[in-house]
């Protein structure tokens, strides 16, 4: 063998050894996310029904999509297993979470509460995942008009106008542009969307221009807290008045409550979709080992709270530092 043979051969041997190495590289970089998805409901599927379960960046509003699975539901039995590939390589120490849903016809049925995970290499297993019914109300919005704030919800081509003490249910008209509807018969009365601004008339009276307020939708109401980071923990109605959990905004910049045992206060700031807290403080009584654990993921999630969205059913999605969520309906 000559001498240029000789160095050809090293050098092809080198990068398969190279490539090889590469390859393996690549695998141990990789973390496999499993599970599986049930529902509480005996109503079958639509045919072609699909689910799908999706890792996000949730440290912003509306984070990169990281990994996703999805899965072919006909002719699924409950519980669905899942098995997520995340390529952790080239990913920042962030906030990240889980979350799946059940479309039909292209519509979310179902859906789970965010669960946050931790990025990294190797198998993490997240248990069952039980998916909520999405309600009919597919957004639920306050606005400010002028000095006038109202809430609204959408919901099967309706409008439900929260006006002080007054309802109003305006039906879907026909538009140039954005959404528009109109009290039945009667044109005097009617709320156009477009975007983050819309346009009100209620018996012939025009309101200012009126404009999404994500602080005024957080105070308001009283907030249940119904899921830490993916487990249920709403509270029955039979349950003692120990165990109520509560979150109110108050207007002020005030933060108070109960979780699951013991009333607590601080302070709160809010702008755009980003939430922080401070000076947390509360009573002492003891409860369950389940009420102080749930109290304890409770006052965590909100001390460290990042940024909020809104779900599906209307309901507050707050979102830790570290990933973990908390949802309050």
């Amino acid at each position: 063998m000559n001498r240029l043979t000789s160095l050809a051969l090293t050098s092809a041997v080198a990068m398969t050894a190279l490539s090889g190495c590469a390859g393996q590289n690549d695998v141990t970089q990789q973390q496999q996310i499993t599970g599986s998805l049930s529902y509480l409901s005996r109503i079958a599927l639509a045919p072609n029904s699909v689910a799908e379960v999706t890792v996000r960046d949730t440290s912003v509003a509306n984070g990169a999509i990281i990994a996703q699975q999805q899965i072919d539901l006909d002719k699924q039995a409950l519980p669905v297993p899942f098995n997520v590939t995340v390529n952790t390589r080239e990913l920042n120490s962030g906030a990240y979470s889980l979350s799946a849903v059940i479309k039909e016809q292209g519509l979310e049925s179902w859906r789970s509460a965010p669960i946050g995970v931790t990025v990294e290499p190797g198998l993490t297993d997240m248990g069952n995942l039980l998916l909520q019914q999405v309600t009919d109300y597919q957004s639920r919005s306050v606005m400010q008009c002028g000095e006038q704030r109202i809430q609204v919800k959408f919901a099967d081509d309706q409008a439900h106008l929260q006006l002080n003490e007054q309802t109003l249910t305006l039906d879907l008209v026909k538009s140039a542009s954005g959404a528009r509807f109109q009290l039945a018969n009667d044109g005097n009365t009617e709320f156009w969307s477009k975007a983050d601004m819309a346009l009100l008339t209620v018996n012939g009276q025009a309101y200012p221009e009126c404009v999404s307020d994500p602080k005024a939708l957080l105070q308001s109401r009283e907030w249940q807290v119904t899921n830490l980071n993916g487990e249920d923990v709403s509270v029955p109605a039979e349950a003692v008045a120990d165990a109520e959990t509560s979150i109110h905004f108050g207007d002020d910049g005030r933060l108070y409550g109960r979780a699951f045992c013991n009333s607590f206060n601080g302070s709160y700031q809010l702008q755009g979709d980003k939430l922080s807290a401070s000076q947390l403080a509360g009573t002492m009584m003891m409860c369950s080992d389940a009420q102080m654990q749930h109290e304890r993921t409770m006052l965590d999630v909100l001390g460290h709270a990042q940024r909020i969205e809104w779900n599906a059913n209307g309901g507050l999605v707050i979102f830790a530092k570290d990933g973990r969520t908390l949802t309050a309906n």
